[in-house]
């Protein structure tokens, strides 16, 4: 698909084949960055996120499907509130059985957002144990500069801090002055990369005492 309405319309149908296929109680959250030409689309369902990352800055595309998010679009707290609430690994969206009522009641959708896709943008799709242990300005600052090198670091600080598991994906745009870690300085005129593609995706089980 190359557009939300296209993108939310099969998550739609995956959301049908997992209830189809006796899902039990288990449900998924959804992160996804889609890249058409000079524009990309950022689909999310549930709490995990998409950032860009420039200059030791890290923003945050996505918007959380949380009970504290909807509290702080309502005004009944303050983003200060978040990291300390009592509710905030409640999530009201996603793909599963758990929402089944949620995707059934009218209104209700994945957020999308569109932003421009520029040559060298670099892109951290994670799950919500990286920014539930770290604040989005930590997360720029570690992945700064945003590389396979910089993200390895950061995974083995989350396998040491997360309580909960985690999983992190590093995209960057071809193109721009960066490069990954490792990566050649010239590309082979034969296969030049002209798709985003992951520098590098890290997961850890974190430290939850009861996983």
């Amino acid at each position: 698909p190359e557009s939300g309405d296209g993108i939310t319309a099969r998550l739609g149908e995956i959301q049908e084949e997992m209830l189809a296929a006796g899902s039990g109680e288990s449900g998924t959250t959804v992160a996804l960055l889609a890249v058409l030409g000079d524009r990309a689309l950022v689909v999310n369902a549930g709490d995990s996120r998409v950032y860009r990352l420039d200059g030791g800055g890290a923003e945050v595309l996505s918007h959380d499907h949380s009970l504290v998010q909807s509290l702080v679009d309502h005004g009944h707290i303050g983003p200060g509130d978040v990291p300390g609430h009592p509710y905030r690994h409640v999530v009201e969206f996603g793909l599963g059985p758990p929402f089944e009522r949620t995707w059934r009641k009218s209104g209700e959708h994945c957020h999308v957002r569109e932003i421009p896709a520029r040559p060298g943008d670099t892109f951290l799709l994670c799950t919500d144990g990286v920014n539930d242990t770290l604040t989005d300005e930590e997360i720029g600052r570690r992945l700064s500069p945003p590389d396979a090198d910089a993200l390895t670091t950061l995974a083995r600080h989350l396998a040491e801090r997360a309580r909960d598991n985690f999983t992190a994906v590093l995209v960057r745009l071809p193109g721009g002055p960066g490069r990954a870690a490792g990566t050649s300085r010239r590309p082979s005129p034969r296969r030049p990369r002209r798709t985003p593609a992951p520098l590098l995706i890290m997961t850890g089980p974190g430290r939850c005492p009861s996983c």
